[in-house]
């Protein structure tokens, strides 16, 4: 195989890759709403239990769910990850100054 065509065909695979990462919450948000309203429609004539509270209510305070765990996994997960590094560096600085 030439080594242009290479190239070109890793020039082709870079930008199919680009597409996830690039429309990640238009995905997320599609594929959310297209298995919420899957579930509406199959809980009008198979309901689970009975109603206790009225469907617009709970509906509402689901999505109100999603929407808070979607912010907090936001803020949380990359504040992990950077305690996660800062603790790392200080363990590792610790056993390289204990190891002098």
């Amino acid at each position: 195989m030439p080594l242009l065509q290479i190239h070109q065909q890793a020039v082709t695979t870079t930008a199919m890759d680009d597409f996830i990462p690039t429309n990640e919450a238009i995905i997320r948000l599609g594929v959310f709403l297209g298995v919420f309203t899957l579930m509406a429609i199959w809980e009008i004539p198979a309901p689970r239990r009975p109603l206790t509270q009225s469907k617009p209510l709970r509906w509402l305070n689901n999505i109100t769910l999603v929407l808070v765990n979607t912010i907090v996994v936001r803020m949380v997960l990359p504040t992990a990850a950077v305690a996660a590094i800062a603790f790392s560096s200080h363990v590792l600085l610790r056993m390289r100054r204990d190891r002098t």
